[in-house]
This record gives C-alpha cells, sequence and structure tokens, in this order.
C-alpha cells in the first residue's frame, strides 16, 4: 500500500483522496485504500483486533466507497417503514442510531446505522436506500433507555462500550425508496421538542449539509451529479425536521410521530 495516494487533490492527515482512489488512515486501527475499480486494501496497526477494523469498514471505508461510485451519501441512520425508506439525518450525538432502533422495536427495519447510500435509479423511478451495516450502535445509557440490557448484543470496538443490535426483520430486497429524510437536531435550551416540514430549497439545503465527507465532493468532480441526485431526492421525498431536548423526547416518542407521519 502506498504512503501517499498517487494523484490526490485532497491531502490531509487522516484523508487523501484522487478521483479514482480515498486513502484513509485511522490512528491505532490501520489505513484503508479504497478503490473505484477493485477491493479495499487493508493495512492493520500492530494491536488492531478484527472488531476494530469492522468497525471503520462498516460505515467509513464503505461511504468512501460508495462516493467512488457516483452515491449520494448522507450522515444518516435509515429504517424502511412499511416498505418506505425513512433516512434520519444529523450530525454527531444528535440520537439517529437510538431513534432507528426505536423503530425497530416497533417492528420496522432497519436499513443502516451511520451512514445512507442512496442511489438515482436509471429508469427515472424514485432514489432507493441500499442495506448497510442494519445494526444500531448504542452508548449504555441508550441501552438502558431502550430496555435493551440483557438482550443478544456486539461489542463494537474493545475499547468502547458501544454495543451493536440486531433489531427488526431483515432489510428489504430491492432497496427501497426513499419516501422521507429526517433532519434530527439537538437544542440544549429546549423542554420539549418541535417538528415542522421542509420544503422548497430548505429541503436541497439540508440534504447537501447531510453529505458525509463534503469537502471531498467538490476536488473529486462530484458536485454536478451529487445537486442532481439530491434534487431528485428532494423533489420526490418529504422532509421534516425535528429539534429536540438534550433531555426528554425519548426515541420511542419520536418513533411514534414517525410512524404518523409515514403512515
Amino acid at each position: 500500500m502506498p504512503v501517499r495516494l498517487p494523484g490526490a487533490v485532497v491531502r490531509g492527515p487522516l484523508v487523501e483522496a484522487a478521483p479514482d482512489a480515498i486513502l484513509l488512515r485511522v490512528p491505532g486501527v490501520g489505513r484503508f485504500l479504497v478503490r473505484a475499480d477493485g477491493p479495499t486494501l487493508v493495512e492493520r496497526e500492530p494491536g488492531a483486533t478484527d472488531d476494530d477494523l469492522r468497525c471503520f469498514r462498516d460505515d467509513v471505508v464503505a461511504a468512501a466507497a460508495a462516493v467512488l461510485k457516483g452515491r449520494l451519501v448522507l450522515r444518516a441512520a435509515s429504517v424502511a417503514v412499511g416498505g418506505r425508506a425513512v433516512a434520519v439525518c444529523g450530525p454527531s450525538g444528535a440520537g439517529k442510531s437510538a431513534l432507528a432502533a426505536a423503530l425497530a422495536q416497533r417492528g420496522h427495519t432497519v436499513i443502516s446505522d451511520a451512514v445512507s447510500v442512496v442511489s438515482g435509479e436509471p429508469d427515472g423511478e424514485r432514489p432507493t436506500v441500499a442495506p448497510l451495516a442494519p445494526e444500531p450502535v448504542l452508548w449504555p445509557d441508550i441501552v438502558e433507555e431502550l430496555g435493551l440490557r440483557g438482550e443478544p448484543a456486539r461489542r463494537v470496538r474493545p475499547a468502547l462500550p458501544k454495543l451493536a443490535y440486531r433489531l427488526g426483520p431483515p432489510p428489504p430486497a430491492p432497496p427501497p425508496a426513499l419516501e422521507m429524510v429526517v433532519v434530527l437536531l439537538v437544542d440544549q435550551r429546549r423542554a420539549d421538542f418541535s417538528m415542522e416540514p421542509l420544503l422548497g430549497a430548505d429541503k436541497l439545503r439540508a440534504l447537501l449539509a447531510s453529505r458525509w465527507h463534503q469537502r471531498l465532493i467538490d476536488p473529486l468532480g462530484y458536485s454536478a451529479a451529487q445537486f442532481e441526485l439530491a434534487t431528485s431526492v428532494a423533489s420526490t421525498a418529504r422532509c421534516v425536521r425535528i429539534v429536540r431536548p438534550s433531555r426528554g423526547a425519548p426515541p420511542a416518542l419520536l418513533a411514534q410521530h414517525i410512524e404518523e407521519l409515514i403512515a
């Protein structure tokens, strides 16, 4: 594996990117060379476990591979509700995984957890969300809140207390159409949650702002293609913004409201 990525148009301490490859460095874990054509190469650091590698392979590496294929990759957990995909976007700590797990406890299917890959259909059908790492990864406090203590779970990494849960039915085939985008945010000043629809340009801005590793898109030349796909999503999917307090508004309550919106 090369020390530096030849032809890189983006160079940083953790990520280097060229139009046909992305080199990812994860301290304490290893390096991943993601290629547009060909398998991903992995160079493990001493002491890194298989779980360490899997933790990053299942979301970060998969997201990089999808970017190289021209997909729209969102920082989102996705769930199939009534056969239609709901993508829950938001920053780290917003509660995306907790909401996905709560929806799964209500009988719905988790499609993906940390990142969601949206594909445009060549026949003009609605954009779809592909299954990817469909196990919500939860912190111990969320495990307690959802009543999952004692349920079968997988330790994500030896150094982290996070647990991954296989909840709900298996992901559907073929991938479901994207019906709704939920932008989930946290406001510590609030006492209760609020919910409002996003319309027009606000929908498009919310989608573009939710992309994984946005700084790679322009240098790699994917801006036009991603804008077109995001526009397709904005024109066919509903979009709602939920702002919740840091405490209160439990995931089960938000899951119930999502069900009502998509019914």
